[in-house]
């Protein structure tokens, strides 16, 4: 029955199937296809068992910003205090405004391009899920790779694709894109605006979110939403900065705001 159960798994994932178990310590792991947001909420919770940490600080940006509050939502007590960056809430809309709606609008050229491998009509993350996850296309790996790292800096070196040859020329395949496509296949693993509608849960912890103001990927809108219905939260506009963390100010301002959150323990 348990080969049977792993089997079924298995072909729902597009995983090839096992014939015999050897042992039934299994791993879930992101980059099986099978990973959940639960996995890396039940990481974080195991590293704390194993340290015997009774409570602590978590700080994520992003996507780390969205695990990070889920953890602090799920176990509020494990949490002295939350420190965030450029805030993600894990929902499609935000998506939608990342990949589609805010490039067409603030770098058209870039996103001409993006959606160009697109057939007219068709949703791009279908087409890329495609491409990525289950065809293993290098193009479009790097594609995607590559229209989220220029989007996530605010002058980013190279504001264009490369060569499409020059680019299937790279060595490897990124992993990021299709661990995205996974998360974002499977809408998160959240119900819609589960965070928000959640936060009250955060109520007792302090927190620190730092955001900045030209964030394509993570607009502010997120952060000023988070911080509206969370109490014991302050929001940080950065205003010279855009989604990455190297971005001007931003490292100032989350060592800063740790300074702050330690002095309320």
């Amino acid at each position: 029955q348990i080969l049977k159960n792993l089997n079924n798994i298995q072909s729902r994932n597009n995983i090839s199937q096992s014939d015999t178990i050897d042992t039934l310590n299994f791993s879930i792991e992101m980059e099986t296809g099978t990973g959940k947001t639960y996995v890396y909420l039940r990481t974080i919770y195991e590293l704390n068992k194993v340290y015997g940490f009774k409570k602590f600080i978590i700080v994520g940006g992003s996507w780390g910003a969205t695990l990070a509050l889920k953890y602090a939502i799920k176990f509020p007590k494990n949490i002295y205090a939350i420190l965030l960056r450029s805030v993600f809430l894990g929902t499609m809309s935000e998506i939608k405004w990342a990949f589609e709606d805010g490039p067409r609008i603030f770098a058209p050229s870039l996103y001409e391009k993006f959606i160009s491998q697109v057939a007219k009509g068709k949703n791009f993350i279908e087409y890329y899920y495609k491409k990525i996850v289950l065809d293993n296309s290098k193009l479009d790996s790097w594609l995607w790779h590559d229209y989220e790292r220029i989007l996530s800096q605010i002058n980013p070196d190279n504001s264009n694709f490369d060569d499409f040859n020059d680019i299937l020329k790279r060595g490897g395949l990124p992993n990021s894109p299709f661990m995205e496509l996974h998360f974002i296949k499977n809408n998160f693993f959240m119900e819609d605006n589960f965070i928000i509608k959640n936060s009250q849960k955060l109520k007792s912890i302090p927190g620190m979110i730092i955001q900045g103001r030209y964030d394509l990927i993570c607009p502010p809108i997120n952060a000023f939403e988070l911080s509206s219905s969370w109490e014991g939260s302050k929001l940080v506009i950065v205003n010279t900065a855009g989604h990455s963390s190297s971005d001007e100010g931003i490292i100032e301002n989350m060592l800063d705001g740790l300074q702050k959150l330690v002095k309320t323990i």
